[in-house]
């Protein structure tokens, strides 16, 4: 009900506002006494505010009460009332609750005489239609780019990554790029963070969310527009992205953008400096079955939906940013490499982000520790922490 009047919920046809004693509700035009034969209703609550076009478009049925005629005739001009609120109000005459009150009716009264200009003007009334129903599907697209894509402290990398993807998809949708996708030096990005952040007095980490914070508020923002002047459904759309957003992130961690390069080295830098690289034993050489491999690659998705090849990139990330690394290999077709092969990762980011994994129990959830467990034991690799 947010832009005209609504249809009927049960036969699907139109619908008047009925006003009594025991309130105000939206009734079928096809109602026992109306036309007969529908008893479809909607009741409006005491706080409930019609629309300006809900209202245009009763005035313009002539459907607020009484004979149609009669209505019409004797339908106040409101904005003649509009002054001598205004007078009043500035007289003197009355108190600050009183005027407080005055002013709320000034403002109804208002409302009301443009929804009567409006009612006279079926041009303008169809155009208010067409811009109600642009913003609802902003609405409908904004809220489906939110929460999911929404920076997070704890996942400032992945966060980086997911706006990236979100603006190549957005591509001309944003009449203007956010900062992140600028292809300024990693030297000027860092300078310009590293100002910025003294400027400000706060961390680099701090300045790095606030900017994807007001990315994602501005790409949401681009999206939505474009898309809501579309005339495909909002659902189809934002599906279209969801089913594209693997295939970008890929892309974006296979050629890291300058923007992402800066945040990984501050990662680096931020990272505790009490990690120490640990050696994996390779003893036993013990096959590992597919299963154990997935559920292992799915350990390293940081509590998102990536596929495994992010999942690598981001195995090697976790890695180099505590410092891990561990240069001898285990012998050729070892069950390890070919883990390692597998998930497309590095072998020494394998063997040192599992044995890390081990030492310091960063998984919590018990069928993952299991998982990482089983092919910890079966290669052999065990914390030495």
């Amino acid at each position: 009900m947010k832009d005209g009047i609504p249809t009927c919920p049960d036969c699907g046809g139109p619908m008047h506002l009925e006003s009594s004693a025991y309130g105000r509700a939206w009734e079928c035009d096809r109602r026992v006494g109306v036309g007969g034969g529908c008893e479809g209703a909607i009741q409006l609550r005491e706080d409930d505010e019609l629309t300006e076009l809900q209202i245009a478009e009763a005035i313009a049925r002539r459907t607020l009460g009484g004979d149609s005629s009669a209505h019409r005739q004797g339908q106040p001009e409101y904005h003649h009332v509009i002054g001598p609120l205004e007078e009043i109000a500035r007289s003197g005459y009355l108190s600050g609750p009183q005027r407080r009150v005055l002013e709320e009716a000034r403002v109804i009264v208002k409302r009301l005489a443009s929804a009567a200009a409006l009612a006279k003007d079926q041009a303008r009334r169809q155009e208010k239609a067409r811009e109600a129903a642009v913003e609802g599907r902003c609405r409908q697209a904004m809220g489906l780019l939110g929460p999911s894509l929404a920076p997070d402290t704890t996942r400032l990398e992945a966060s980086v990554v997911d706006l990236l993807a979100l603006a190549r998809f957005g591509g001309d949708a944003c009449s203007t790029g956010p900062d992140i996708l600028a292809n300024d030096s990693i030297e000027a990005l860092e300078n310009l963070l590293s100002s910025r952040a003294a400027g400000e007095q706060r961390t680099a980490a701090d300045v790095i969310f606030a900017d994807l914070l007001s990315a994602h508020q501005g790409l949401r923002e681009g999206i939505s527009r474009d898309w809501s002047a579309r005339s495909e459904p909002i659902e189809d759309l934002h599906a279209r992205f969801i089913a594209t957003l693997p295939r970008l992130r890929e892309a974006i961690l296979s050629s890291p953008p300058p923007y992402l390069q800066v945040v990984r080295r501050l990662l680096a830098e931020i990272a505790p400096d009490n990690v120490v690289p640990l050696a994996p034993r390779l003893s036993s050489m013990t096959p590992i079955p597919n299963q154990t491999r997935r559920r292992v690659i799915s350990a390293f998705r940081f509590h998102s939906q990536r596929s495994p090849a992010e999942s690598a990139a981001l195995l090697t990330s976790f890695a180099v940013k505590r410092g891990l690394s561990d240069p001898r290999r285990p012998p050729p077709g070892s069950a390890l490499e070919q883990w390692a092969t597998a998930a497309k990762a590095p072998l020494w980011a394998v063997q040192a982000a599992a044995s890390w994994l081990d030492a310091h129990a960063t998984v919590t959830d018990p069928e993952e520790q299991a998982a990482v467990a089983a092919v910890l034991e079966q290669t052999g690799g065990g914390g030495e922490g």
